[in-house]
């Protein structure tokens, strides 16, 4: 089922999404579709995430969210993309505990009713693939240096943008084509 422009919403800064009405549209077109498309420009989910990425976001009931999976949650009128540390589901009000890959602190705790998806595919660079539930080290370790230093973090943003320009994929031209499958459909 090919994706209709319509349905990729851009996102901003470390929140996916900023604008309350957007945040409400993305809401409801999960609640109605049970999937959804945005493309990010955060860095908080690096180097699992880029700036550029399309992620698939796929509704799912929050009791069944495993650590690992990157959850779609809403705060404060604002969209983010975070890794599930933990699915505190013995609490009298239960949560998902939640961090981005590269910032120093896990999020405050995510109530059932900020849950909004899990991400089911990234497309990068005109290639789908699953999120990764358990990062090899030298993702975790990039992870952690980019935690510490907006320097590396930025380094790494220019070179992946020149890398982007100076060798761009063989298959450039049909590379949204590509992003068109959704997973698992």
């Amino acid at each position: 089922m090919p994706i209709q422009q319509e349905n990729v919403l851009a996102a901003s800064d470390s929140a996916l999404i900023r604008e309350p009405e957007a945040c409400n549209l993305i809401a409801e077109t999960l609640r109605r579709f049970h999937f959804v498309r945005l493309a990010v420009t955060g860095t908080s989910m690096l180097p699992e995430v880029w700036p550029g990425d399309l992620l698939t976001i796929q509704r799912k009931d929050p009791t069944w969210v495993q650590p690992g999976e990157l959850a779609l949650y809403l705060r404060q009128d604002r969209l983010f993309a975070h890794r599930v540390l933990n699915n505190a589901l013995n609490s009298d009000a239960p949560v998902l505990l939640t961090k981005g890959d590269s910032v120093p602190l896990p999020d405050p705790p995510v109530g059932y009713e900020d849950f909004l998806g899990i991400v089911t595919d990234i497309c990068h660079r005109g290639t789908n693939r699953p999120p990764s539930r358990n990062p090899g080290l030298v993702s975790r370790v990039l992870a952690a240096v980019f935690a510490k230093s907006t320097l590396a973090q930025s380094i790494a943003l220019r070179l992946a943008s020149f890398r982007a320009v100076a060798f761009p994929r063989a298959d450039a031209t049909s590379a949204p084509a590509s992003c068109d499958r959704v997973a698992g459909r």
